[in-house]
């Protein structure tokens, strides 16, 4: 982009940065379809390219102790009709999950106060609402992790890190 970037630092002061960078100007449509085609092509818009204005927002809750990968997946998730709503930890996503109807829960299996497993064998527990969808979302990887978290009663997997296409494709996937 023909930039440059540089930065100064002074101890026990802190640190400048700065850059820049050369950017072309669009028209406004230009944009707005440049904009929608990628996100189209990431699997971050409604299949038609726009929120249909009918369908009520689905509310999502979001289970992770780490508050940077409950931003990364909101961030994820923006541009589609989803209300979320984040949790740090199982017992809260209980607690949430019994208080609001959730249309899906995507839980981290690793937590502090309550894991991932628990709180899903929990939600599930529930008569009425145990038909909601879990997808666990976690780092554990290994042979026999998506049937440990499937066993606790996930009904879904997906393995850290991920792409916004894969846990797009999970979320549609799950709930059809």
């Amino acid at each position: 982009m023909g930039g440059k970037i540089r930065a100064d630092s002074e101890l026990d002061r802190g640190s400048t940065f700065h850059f820049n960078a050369r950017f072309r100007v669009q028209d406004s449509a230009t944009a707005v379809a440049t904009a929608l085609t990628h996100a189209v092509t990431l699997g971050t818009a409604h299949p038609m390219g726009t929120p249909s204005p009918l369908s009520k927002p689905l509310r999502i809750l979001v289970a992770d102790d780490s508050a940077d990968n409950r931003m990364l997946i909101t961030a994820f998730l923006k541009k589609m009709p989803y209300c979320i709503d984040e949790v740090e930890n199982g017992a809260l996503a209980v607690e949430h999950f019994k208080a609001r109807m959730y249309d899906l829960v995507l839980m981290d299996i690793q937590m502090p106060v309550m894991d991932g497993y628990e709180a899903t064998r929990l939600i599930k527990a529930d008569s009425v609402l145990k038909s909601i969808p879990v997808i666990a979302v976690t780092s554990y990887a290994l042979s026999g992790d998506e049937d440990k978290a499937r066993a606790a009663g996930c009904d879904g997997y997906v393995a850290k890190p991920f792409s916004p296409r894969q846990m797009l494709a999970k979320v549609r996937e799950i709930l059809g």
